[in-house]
């Protein structure tokens, strides 16, 4: 008999079931279930995973290359076009826009990384350690404009470039947007 990935983590695992009251104290969670249905479940310990959603750019064209990594599909399909060494730009420098620049520079990419705070990874490290981060990319030739905003990407059924808000332009072949909201 083949076992399921989960069993010997010894999980109750309930998919597609909402969670819609936890009390810490009494560490009892409150599950709905469905047509008015809740059930009550006693924890020793409880995390909360809420996930994230991959946000998209306001009148974002429908162009070949444009990248948002969410799935594993998605992330083979963009490893895939990287083998035709393009000049890569990623939207955004928290830790996805930064792992995928830091990767496409090891395989010897042109990458410049686009980011409209003052230093990479700022909401998850703060100023001062994504500063040091962001000069681990330059150190390694990514080129890293800081304070920048995305005005529009263009091209002509596939991305080309990146219209920056001060009217300047980088260009591109593949175009990874690489930040994220918290729900």
């Amino acid at each position: 008999m083949r076992r399921a990935p989960y069993d010997e983590l010894e999980l109750d695992l309930r998919l597609g079931v909402r969670a819609t009251a936890l009390d810490a104290g009494a560490k009892v969670l409150t599950l709905d279930l469905g047509a008015g249905t809740r059930e009550e479940l006693a924890f020793d310990g409880a995390l909360l995973a809420t996930g994230a959603t991959p946000r998209t750019l306001p009148d974002t064209p429908d162009l070949d290359g444009i990248f948002v990594l969410r799935t594993i599909d998605d992330a083979l399909d963009l490893r895939a076009r990287l083998d035709d060494h393009p000049r890569v730009v990623v939207i955004g420098a928290g830790f996805i826009g930064s792992e995928v620049a830091a990767t496409c520079r090891g395989r010897g990419l042109q990458v410049t990384v686009l980011e409209a705070l003052r230093a990479p990874l700022v909401r998850g490290l703060g100023e001062t350690l994504g500063m040091v981060c962001g000069e681990l990319h330059r150190d390694h030739g990514v080129d890293l404009r800081l304070g920048v905003g995305v005005a529009a990407i263009e091209g002509d059924g596939k991305v080309e470039r990146v219209r920056l808000d001060d009217g300047s332009t980088v260009d591109a072949d593949v175009v990874v947007v690489g930040w994220v909201w918290y729900r």
